[in-house]
């Protein structure tokens, strides 16, 4: 099949890959606009142009890709199907209806569970155990079109949202090869989704990653996993922002207010919860580098019963 691609993130690159390495012929790659980042906010290509261009591929950045210019540029391809990857737009029907046969996303959740930007973020914030991508023929609503192929996997307690991230980015690539194959022979099929099994996963804040002690230690410990690598969970030490990448669950020890050290040891430190409490291993402090909370010990004047917060 003639394939255009949508897409920008590193989602994307292994799917981009998969494709181009198969029987199927990419006629263009869309992709967003360079954005500027960095001390010195240069304009940096987005990573699926980066890879785009080491293949060789014809490369398009409209700031809109659903105006009347891209949708000209678009016919003009005669392609059988678009596929969008986390390209971080929603397609207009003028866009969908190109295709002669029509418009596809991968997309980083077991649908209708965790539409929206972050879900793989949100998974493990809520304690799912239970995550994959889902494969959907596309309609004008966010990830909301009838699912052709889904692909779960379990999740382990040391899974953060960076690696599950990187994980369905590879498995989604093996399914959407499988998925293109079934559309080219006419195999596939359309299940609608249930609307009321719907849930939200939006773009994290800030915010989103300031610890509540109030909460309890396995919540915390969620929180941790699945804000890295941003935005970080983080409470503050003498009001100084201390992020903390690394935990592990205490249980069976006395209630204490939460928030408050009630332990440390040569490598850790434990932190009262509103149920059980957390050994913190790995952190970063304000204006340092990030470190195991061993290295922060040899320099820090912890005391217990000092509060976080």
């Amino acid at each position: 099949m003639n394939i255009v691609f949508f897409g920008t993130s590193e989602f994307a690159v292994p799917s981009l890959q998969a494709i181009a390495k198969s029987r199927h012929k990419i006629l263009a790659v869309i992709t967003r606009p360079d954005k500027k980042a960095g001390r010195g906010m240069q304009l940096l290509p987005s990573p699926v142009k980066i890879e785009a261009g080491h293949l060789g591929l014809e490369i398009h950045q409209p700031e809109n890709a659903s105006s009347e210019s891209t949708a000209e540029l678009l016919k003009l391809k005669r392609a059988d199907l678009f596929v969008v990857i986390s390209y971080g737009q929603i397609l207009k029907k003028q866009i969908l209806d190109i295709p002669k046969g029509y418009c596809i996303s991968l997309h980083p959740s077991l649908l209708p569970k965790y539409r929206g930007a972050a879900p793989c973020n949100w998974v493990i914030i809520n304690g799912e155990k239970k995550t994959g991508v889902t494969i959907i023929r596309m309609n004008e609503r966010m990830d909301a079109g009838d699912i052709i192929t889904s692909q779960s996997i379990n999740m382990s307690e040391d899974d953060t949202a960076e690696n599950i991230y990187n994980q369905l980015g590879l498995i989604g690539a093996e399914t959407l090869i499988a998925t293109t194959g079934l559309i080219e022979l006419g195999k596939e099929r359309f299940i609608q989704q249930d609307e009321k099994l719907m849930t939200y996963a939006p773009k994290l804040k800030k915010q989103d990653g300031l610890i509540d002690w109030k909460k309890q230690a396995e919540e915390i410990r969620n929180l941790i996993r699945g804000t890295q690598p941003w935005p970080g969970a983080y409470t503050y030490l003498d009001k100084k922002l201390l992020k903390i990448y690394k935990v592990e669950k205490v249980e069976g020890l006395p209630i204490s207010t939460p928030g408050e050290i009630i332990k440390i040891d040569r490598d850790c430190f434990v932190v009262a919860c509103c149920k059980d409490a957390l050994k913190i291993k790995g952190l970063q402090l304000e204006g340092k580098n990030r470190m195991s909370a061993e290295e922060f010990l040899r320099g820090a004047h912890l005391k217990e019963r000092q509060e976080l917060g």
